[in-house]
């Protein structure tokens, strides 16, 4: 597995707005069959998207390599994030649906959670200015990091400020559990986090475990080397405790299986381990495409990319905003399931 994208604690970074994660099972000789695709006579070290698309004969490499036949869903998996809808997805998981389990709902159901981080992504901005989304998303990551009083009250400023601000009095409604959020259940929220807790890597590497699980029951995660992988570790090794007993969680389309049946998470030097060069041009070339797509840039090269790509089976499912609100549009209606937040601190605390 590789990442490309990940620009740390700058969420909000202009000109990184996109985080990718692709993951192979590529044995060696498919793996040298590519390797050999992306090399030119002058290749001298670790292969890299970045210094692919950089060239016209880089980009027709990338073309063939993609032209292979071998990037399918068989072999492939890749995920993409929309970094400030994450923020907000976040906002959601953290804030909401805490207030929610506490009051006796479970936001999960039917997608609920997913239509109210579309809502407030498409109409914060509309309602209430695009200056004071941006403040009340920056603040909300700097609490979120700090956890300190001065980056709280930060946050209470600014959630103050977008409901003031809001044009709607019927959308107003639902910006009042922001400004006014009980700071007791505020501490509960961000006690449950960690450090990385808004770093998309950990959320794709957790979905990857779960795609691959559902193609094998044994197999080693081998990840580039990665802070936020690495400060995870022991959770991610608790959520693959294979003495537990298998349960499968969640609902509708995102049911999946814990434990996580990966064996294990190896962090690995890209430079050493070609597998994981393949995945980083096939991130690095998920990532250029879907920025591409967002400033309506599309070329031969992301034509390719978004027909090899992104496609289901091999991408899966996107943190990318959509205007979907009900479940029939989000595909989670009903179907019975178990809530994952439970679930998964059920499995830590007893692995």
């Amino acid at each position: 597995m590789d990442e490309s994208g990940n620009s740390g604690a700058q969420l909000l970074d202009i000109d990184q707005p996109v985080f990718s994660l692709a993951s192979n099972c590529f044995d060696e000789h498919q793996t040298t069959e590519l390797i050999d695709l992306l090399k030119s006579s002058q290749t001298n070290g670790e292969i890299k998207f970045s210094s692919l698309k950089s060239s016209k004969a880089g980009k027709q490499r990338l073309i063939d390599f993609f032209s292979s036949g071998l990037i399918n869903e068989n072999f492939v998996k890749v995920s993409i994030f929309h970094k400030e809808y994450m923020v907000v997805t976040k906002v959601v998981d953290m804030l909401v649906e805490t207030w929610a389990h506490e009051n006796g709902t479970d936001l999960y159901q039917d997608g609920a959670n997913i239509a109210l981080s579309n809502m407030l992504f498409y109409c914060l901005p509309v309602f209430c200015s695009q200056e004071s989304f941006n403040q009340f998303i920056a603040s909300f990551i700097k609490m979120v990091r700090m956890r300190d009083e001065q980056s709280i009250s930060e946050y209470y400023s600014s959630a103050e400020k977008l409901y003031d601000a809001c044009s709607d009095e019927e959308f107003k409604k639902y910006l009042a559990l922001f400004k006014s959020y009980p700071r007791k259940l505020l501490n509960v929220a961000l006690s449950s986090e960690g450090s990385f807790s808004l770093d998309p890597a950990i959320p794709a590497l957790f979905n990857h475990c779960c795609a691959w699980g559902e193609v094998t029951d044994d197999f080693l995660v081998i990840h580039d080397e990665s802070k936020p992988i690495q400060s995870s570790l022991e959770i991610f090794h608790r959520l693959m405790d294979q003495g537990q007993m298998s349960v499968e969680v969640g609902y509708d389309r995102r049911k999946f299986s814990l434990p996580l049946k990966s064996r294990g998470i190896t962090l690995a030097d890209s430079k050493s381990t070609f597998q994981v060069q393949v995945s980083d041009v096939i991130a690095g070339s998920v990532n250029y495409c879907a920025k591409s797509l967002l400033n309506g840039q599309e070329n031969d090269l992301t034509d390719i990319i978004q027909e090899t790509l992104f496609k289901d089976g091999l991408m899966l499912s996107p943190i990318w905003p959509t205007p979907h609100v009900t479940p029939q549009e989000l595909q989670t209606i009903g179907g019975g399931g178990f809530n994952p937040v439970d679930a998964i601190t059920t499995l830590l605390q007893e692995g």
